[in-house]
C-alpha cells in the first residue's frame, strides 16, 4: 500500500475535459492533463481571452493561478493536518 502511496505523491496528477475547443460539448473527453504548463498554458490563456473578449473584462491569468494554487494550498495543508490541528484551523 505505501508504495502507490507514494507513487500517487509523485505525480502531477490533473483532469479536464476542455483539452480540445474545437469540439462539441457531446465529444469533449475527460483526459489527463499534459505534466507540463509549458504545454497547458497556451490554451488557458486561448481561454482567458475568449472570455474577457466576451464579458469586456482584464482577468489576468497569473493572478487567477495565484488564487488557485492559494485555495489548493490551504486545501491540501488541512486535508494533511493531524486532527488536533484541524480544530485549530
Amino acid at each position: 500500500m505505501v508504495v502507490a502511496q507514494e507513487w500517487f505523491e509523485q505525480q502531477n496528477i490533473a483532469f479536464g475535459y476542455f483539452l480540445r475547443p474545437d469540439a462539441a460539448a457531446e465529444e469533449r473527453v475527460y483526459q489527463e492533463l499534459p505534466a507540463s504548463a509549458a504545454q497547458i498554458a497556451p490554451l488557458l490563456e486561448s481561454y482567458l481571452e475568449a472570455y474577457n473578449n466576451r464579458f469586456n473584462t482584464n482577468l489576468d491569468l497569473g493572478k487567477l493561478l495565484q488564487a488557485h494554487v492559494a485555495d489548493h494550498t490551504q486545501i491540501n495543508q488541512e486535508l494533511n493536518a493531524t486532527a488536533e490541528q484541524a480544530a485549530v484551523m
